[in-house]
């Protein structure tokens, strides 16, 4: 029987499969390997993703501060402003120099 023979038809479909001989085994080791990788990868993606969500809470109370101190500054830079405006009203020219 010809290689053609073995692998037509309901024959082939019928038996399982296994190594022989034509499928190298690197191929195999390599398909595991990349297989180990990728979940290797994904579990990396998981942990920094965790880390990620946990310091969530600690930035969110910090803008928050930010938000605060930025609404406090708009605030005294207006009452400066508004300082300045009335010590230039009450400014008394200047006498001139010789």
């Amino acid at each position: 029987m010809s290689d053609k023979d073995e692998y037509s038809g309901h024959e082939r479909r019928s038996k399982p499969w296994h190594e022989d001989g034509r499928t190298v085994i690197t191929v195999i080791v390599a398909l595991l390997l990349q297989a180990g990788g990728i979940i290797w990868w994904a579990s990396g993606i998981e942990h920094r993703m965790s880390a990620v969500e946990s310091e969530r809470p600690a930035n969110h109370i910090m803008v928050e501060r930010v938000v605060r101190m930025e609404t406090l500054l708009t605030s005294v830079d207006r009452r400066l402003n508004e300082m300045n405006g009335r010590l230039e009203s009450m400014r008394l020219p200047r006498p001139e120099r010789r």
